[in-house]
């Protein structure tokens, strides 16, 4: 992960400095009022390293605030999937929010000291904090995605209901424990927890993620999603085709092929989305996997768990 190394505090250069000049001929941005970067260096990175650098930019700008909610993940290198436009959002703890810059939110918390950490220069809710902030703020979808990414990186379920209970009667308590007990650390990406929570929000019940199911000869294949028994959920990454990440593209296709077929020949009903699908249009996901759902209640065949 980027440090935010890289970073320039405005703060630090007069009027006259050679930095407003970068600025303005764009050789560098400016990723919150007192910080800019180089735009060619900002440029190489990946989405979700500018996303980090903004975050962490933010958390420098403002003085005494903390960076919470999804600003806070961002900073953590958390999972983060959207289902609302990102802000940046920041807190003064119980003291009252005042003018923000633009593009910045401020929310009051009431915090305790243990609650908040320093990264990269930008003070910030710990791990578990910014999850249930997350949860209980924008629900269970992207409160899964965060709470999974915790299991993912060895929080144990133990831990993180210890740590729930020490938050308190907190506003969305109920929502930040469904996601404690619904999360799991065989999640491998974040649209996989996060497309098991659009479908637990639709009443769709079963949902295993990554099972064993076994092949002849002691080998196993893990289907992204299982529902029930009968119904394998296989969610497409992107960096699967940049024919890079994980080899060719003829290789990747062949490879997903063959492991379809072999789901298919389980007697298993299988569907496949992109997150793409699941972001834009997660009805057309929901009806089809219900679909899928009651074409396999009507097959005759049952596969072995």
């Amino acid at each position: 992960m980027n440090s935010g190394d890289e970073l320039v505090n405005l703060r630090r250069h007069k009027a006259g400095s050679p930095v407003w000049a970068e600025i303005e001929t764009g050789r560098m941005v400016k990723l919150a009022p007192t910080q800019a970067v180089r735009s060619d260096y900002f440029r190489s990175l990946a989405p979700h390293e500018r996303a980090r650098l903004v975050a962490i930019a933010t958390g420098r700008g403002v003085p005494k605030s903390i960076a919470i909610g999804r600003t806070a993940a961002r900073i953590h290198g958390m999972w983060v999937v959207t289902r609302s436009k990102e802000t940046a959002e920041l807190t003064r703890g119980a003291h009252p929010c005042t003018t923000m810059p633009e593009g910045q939110r401020c929310r009051r918390m009431k915090l305790r000291p243990e609650e908040i950490t320093l990264i990269d220069g930008a003070r910030t809710l710990t791990p578990f904090r910014t999850a249930a902030d997350i949860a209980a703020t924008y629900g269970l979808v992207e409160g899964l995605v965060a709470m999974s990414w915790l299991k993912y990186s060895g929080w144990g379920i133990g831990r993180l209901r210890r740590e729930a209970e020490r938050l308190g009667p907190v506003k969305g308590i109920a929502t930040i424990r469904q996601c404690i007990e619904l999360s799991s650390p065989r999640a491998l990406s974040p649209f996989e927890p996060y497309a098991q929570g659009l479908f637990v929000e639709a009443g769709i019940e079963g949902i295993r993620m990554h099972p064993r199911l076994p092949l002849p000869g002691g080998r196993y294949i893990e289907p992204d999603l299982m529902i029930g028994d009968h119904v394998a959920v296989e969610i497409d990454g992107d960096a699967k085709y940049d024919g890079v990440t994980y080899g060719s593209l003829d290789d990747i296709s062949r490879g997903e092929l063959k492991r379809q077929k072999l789901l298919i020949n389980m007697g298993l009903e299988v569907v496949r989305f992109s997150p793409r699908e699941l972001l834009t249009n997660p009805e057309y996901c929901i009806e089809t996997l219900r679909g899928a759902i009651e074409r396999a209640s009507r097959r005759p065949s049952q596969p072995g768990k």
